[in-house]
């Protein structure tokens, strides 16, 4: 006679599910995780050009030189007193800027001593990540006063 005795526990059936379920969680978390860092890399690189645009700004009011931001097909841009050549510059992480409005000549001049722009209308630029489905932000330098926002486009 054999005596049996109740086992309790899980069986390797349940534990595999267990685990199947934690991993679609966990990947979805991680595809999310990713998402933010990429859609915060895009805003962080459109603070950086609203920054380095108020401070050219700043600088041809305080120092009375005009400064000039220029930029390129390639995305990169530029500033720089309008009388020196300026280095190219990409933005971190691939991010690429765009210009959208008033891009003629590919330059804004900030004139000496206010600091306000040399073209009658502003600009607008677009901050656009390399990766779809990443919302972009618009940087505006406004009017002839040439102050400079960021503003993020509807997706």
């Amino acid at each position: 006679m054999s005596s049996r005795q109740s086992q309790s526990g899980f069986s390797l059936i349940e534990i595999l599910i267990v685990i199947m379920i934690l991993g679609i969680l966990m990947s979805l978390g991680i595809v999310n995780y990713i998402r933010s860092v990429r859609a915060a890399e895009v805003r962080d690189a459109a603070a950086l050009v609203t920054s380095q645009l108020r401070q050219a700004r700043a600088k041809a009011q305080k120092d009375s030189v005009d400064m000039k931001m220029s930029w390129n097909a390639a995305g990169q841009y530029a500033l720089a007193p309008a009388s020196e050549t300026a280095t190219m510059r990409d933005l971190p992480k691939g991010v690429r800027l765009r210009c959208k409005t008033t891009c003629e000549g590919s330059s804004v001049t900030f004139g000496a001593p206010f600091g306000e722009l040399r073209s009658a209308t502003g600009t607008v630029f677009e901050v656009v990540s390399p990766h779809t489905g990443i919302r972009s932000y618009e940087v505006r330098l406004v009017g002839v006063t040439g102050k400079a926002m960021t503003v993020p486009v509807n997706p």
